[in-house]
């Protein structure tokens, strides 16, 4: 965010929540600080008094959304609570374009989910999770890794799975196209195989 003490020039008419929704609706992973301009109508130099670059913007995109998440005002068993944390990243996908590409792209994008790991990690102790900050850190890790990534995928598959569909012929064995890849694919069979294993203490074994 730009120091106020930098900014020059008549007040804009605009202010940073309506450059964060415009970059929202244009695609966190897209937009450009000249297309949000002309969302707002204004020039993009006028943008510099509310930010100070591109990642400035992103960072505040991402403000926006940890601080609009909802929380479950039940505090279920670990092991549905790291499902409702799939799902809940899953949604905020979906809401907003591009989040899984910036999540990955980004290095340090979730520096700024801090006070989201720290509210899961206590409901997680709460509900009955077998382990330390590290194990709690790892499943979180893992599960919202394979979130991210079969998402991340998914976007790609919705925008050419007609012509994937059509290129996979009758001798195609594995991975042919079907309609579920356009849902969520294998992501509940993998979360179920993540939490099995964690059950099973298999990343505890040396």
């Amino acid at each position: 965010m730009t120091p106020a003490g930098n900014r020059t020039g008549p007040k804009p008419r605009f202010g940073e929540s309506d450059a964060v929704h415009a970059a929202l609706e244009l695609g966190l992973d897209t937009f450009t600080l000249a297309s949000v301009a002309r969302r707002l109508n204004v020039g993009t130099s006028s943008l510099y008094r509310v930010i100070s670059s591109r990642e400035d913007l992103v960072t505040m995109c991402l403000r926006h959304i940890i601080d609009h998440m909802q929380w479950s005002p039940e505090v279920a068993a670990w092991d549905r609570q790291l499902l409702e944390a799939s799902d809940s990243i899953w949604d905020l996908m979906e809401q907003y374009p591009g989040l899984d590409h910036t999540l990955i792209n980004s290095p340090g994008a979730a520096l700024h989910f801090q006070d989201f790991f720290q509210k899961q990690a206590s409901r997680l102790v709460y509900g009955g999770f077998p382990g330390d900050h590290d194990r709690i850190e790892f499943a979180l890790d893992f599960i919202l890794d394979t979130t991210i990534s079969t998402h991340y995928q998914l976007v790609a598959v919705r925008r050419n799975f007609d012509s994937m569909k059509a290129a996979a012929g009758q001798s195609t064995e594995f991975f042919t196209p079907e309609d579920s890849w356009l849902d969520r694919g294998w992501l509940d069979r993998k979360l179920q195989f993540i939490i099995a294993g964690l059950k099973a203490g298999l990343d505890q074994q040396r």
